[in-house]
């Protein structure tokens, strides 16, 4: 397989990932700064839950939408032709990873208050997406500690086995499913850190 070819799916997940990080993380942050717009929600019947699903969801069809911008570009230069089967078990695979990255601004952006420490976080996790999963550098070539150790990320599994999938081999959910686990824990932390930050 070509290099192309074979580092398409670190492109989608990266593209996709820091975009809906990023927006979460933004939204959040401004919205935790800004004490007139918090208030006025705040007196609203809205729960935590409902203000912080609003934001990963919004920031999350974002990221989607960059997926599929990026798979139809990377597709077409690529001269790759996927299966409609292919289409759907990849987006599927992906989806929680654009999710997750949403979940986790949203918990950065709870705590975040200054704009250059925002900017050197969005900038070190840009870095470790793309040199710490195998998304354009094989896990291979990296020193062996440090590749069996990437390699029980389950974003790392997600690329591993999208980059199966467009080689037409087998392929497992083991990083769907635990990246799911991480979004629904990382979610869940946000949640119970937002009742002491925004209700204080």
């Amino acid at each position: 397989i070509r290099y192309l070819n074979w580092s398409a799916p670190g492109n989608w997940i990266v593209s996709s990932g820091i975009i809906s990080f990023v927006l979460s993380l933004l939204r959040t942050k401004y919205l935790k700064n800004d004490s007139i717009q918090l208030l006025s929600l705040l007196k609203t019947p809205l729960k935590n839950h409902e203000i912080l699903l609003s934001i990963i969801i919004s920031s999350g069809i974002v990221g989607i939408l960059q997926f599929l911008i990026s798979y139809f570009l990377t597709n077409t230069l690529n001269n790759e032709y996927l299966s409609l089967i292919q289409s759907i078990s990849l987006f599927i695979l992906i989806l929680p990873s654009i999710f997750f990255f949403a979940t986790l601004g949203l918990l950065l952006g709870i705590f975040i208050k200054r704009d250059l420490v925002m900017i050197c976080i969005i900038f070190f996790v840009f870095k470790t997406m793309v040199f710490a999963f195998g998304t354009f550098i094989p896990l291979g070539n990296y020193p062996i500690n440090f590749s069996e150790f990437s390699m029980k990320i389950p974003i790392s599994k997600i690329i591993e086995n999208a980059q199966l999938i467009i080689q037409n081999k087998s392929y497992s959910y083991l990083g769907f499913l635990g990246t799911t686990a991480l979004l629904i824990f990382t979610y869940l932390i946000s949640l119970i850190c937002s009742f002491k930050v925004f209700r204080k």
